[in-house]
């Protein structure tokens, strides 16, 4: 993991080239270094936020985000205009930079996907101006067995969140009820996943199998 004082140059390299709104070359921790472009680019532009924020963003909190992401491959929601501008998924990983991992993953064309876990890899998502990635629930090693599923309360436009928060408190009922452990994040939308652990080796049919029965209950009761 990168130092803090590591995070610190990498951090004032990025605020220069983004001032000078210059492209340039950042150095890594471990040897690596990254290409990066158009950081003074508005991304967020109500809050007058751009690429380099992203960027920054990102550098800070990556010595929390890179143990959940690696291993994992990624699907990147890359917003090349910004926020205000309609954005596309990417799976596949295009000709990547030296150093960017990116693997062969079980599909069927068999194309090379980005796998996070690196800071390198990370910051590179943020180049492609992916102000997000989805990991996948398994790892590259084995992507049939997931280390967790995910309920996904995605509510329509007209929905409030009050009810989302309701339809999250029935599962965390049915769930309890179980004795099932299990956590909800914000969906970085207007909803909420409802994560629940698998035991190692749980095949991917059977947790999807345990979300629709859990769904079931709820939708049932109420």
């Amino acid at each position: 993991q990168p130092s803090p004082q590591e995070i610190e140059a990498l951090l004032e390299r990025l605020q220069a080239l983004d001032d000078a709104h210059r492209d340039g070359v950042v150095d890594l921790p471990g040897g690596e270094s990254l290409e990066v472009t158009n950081l003074h680019k508005l991304f967020w532009p109500a809050l007058k936020l751009t690429k380099g924020d992203l960027f920054r963003y990102y550098a800070q909190v990556s010595p929390a985000i890179l143990p959940v992401l690696t291993d994992r491959p990624l699907v990147m929601k890359r917003f090349p205009s910004g926020v205000d501008a309609k954005p596309f998924y990417q799976h596949r990983a295009e000709k990547v930079p030296p150093g960017v991992r990116s693997e062969p993953v079980a599909s069927d064309d068999k194309r090379p996907q980005l796998i996070g876990g690196t800071l390198q890899t990370l910051l590179y998502t943020c180049q492609l101006a992916a102000i997000s990635q989805d990991p996948w629930f398994s790892r590259v090693q084995s992507p049939d067995t997931p280390d967790h599923i995910a309920l996904d309360l995605d509510p329509s436009d007209e929905v409030p969140f009050t009810q989302v928060l309701d339809v999250a408190r029935w599962i965390h009922d049915e769930l309890e009820a179980l004795g099932v452990f299990a956590l909800p994040k914000t969906s970085g939308a207007s909803g909420l996943h409802i994560f629940v652990p698998l035991a190692p080796g749980t095949p991917y049919d059977a947790g999807l199998l345990f979300a629709q029965l859990v769904a079931t209950l709820v939708a049932e009761k109420h």
